[in-house]
């Protein structure tokens, strides 16, 4: 039996956990820190953009004129159609 610890082609950093167990994990390289870069920046991207999109909409809306109502309706006589009598 081989009682010797081999050692990883990585740097490890260990850590305790809360329930007081060891963790050990290998140190990310440049490639999956530029990747999780990208996927932050694209989620970032989307909320701005989606974030973007519902201000004008309800901006839009605030700010049209309501439309006329449809020439079928039935018109609402106003004071200055009354007849006095």
């Amino acid at each position: 039996m081989n009682d010797s610890v081999s050692q990883p082609d990585q740097p490890i950093h260990g850590l305790f956990s809360p329930e007081g167990v060891r963790l050990e994990l290998a140190v990310a390289g440049p490639a999956p820190r530029i990747f999780a870069y990208g996927i932050d920046w694209l989620i970032v991207i989307l909320l701005v953009v989606f974030l973007l999109i519902a201000l004008f909409t309800s901006l839009g809306r605030r700010f049209t004129r309501p439309k006329p109502p449809p020439k079928d309706s039935i018109p609402i006589p106003s004071l200055s159609d009354a007849s006095p009598g």
